[in-house]
């Protein structure tokens, strides 16, 4: 449906996704499911929830707020993922003795 109505085909989804041509027989007719991962890809892709795409939510749009701490979380990883390898031990060591100072 989310196809048709955007006026594509599958084999353009799947090349701008990047999955496998064969994918689409793979789920319709192997019985396997996408990975969790591609779930979200298309979700993102079509603009839509991963709870739409599973039939879980009627609104196409619904996406569940992070908490408070996923979105500290997310921040945090992007933060280190910034850093350069040698900073990680001091940075770990920081984190570490934070942690401590709070129990």
């Amino acid at each position: 449906m989310l196809i048709k109505d955007r006026g594509i085909t599958k084999n353009k989804m799947l090349m701008d996704l990047g999955l496998g041509k064969n994918s689409f027989v793979d789920w319709s007719k192997r019985g396997t499911s996408p990975s969790g991962e591609t779930f979200i890809k298309i979700a993102d892709y079509f603009e839509v929830s991963t709870d739409y795409l599973l039939g879980l939510s009627p609104n196409p749009t619904q996406k569940a707020e992070p908490s408070p701490r996923e979105r500290m979380t997310r921040e945090i990883e992007e933060i280190l993922n910034a850093l350069p390898e040698e900073k990680l031990p001091s940075v770990k060591a920081l984190l570490l003795s934070v942690i401590d100072v709070t129990r």
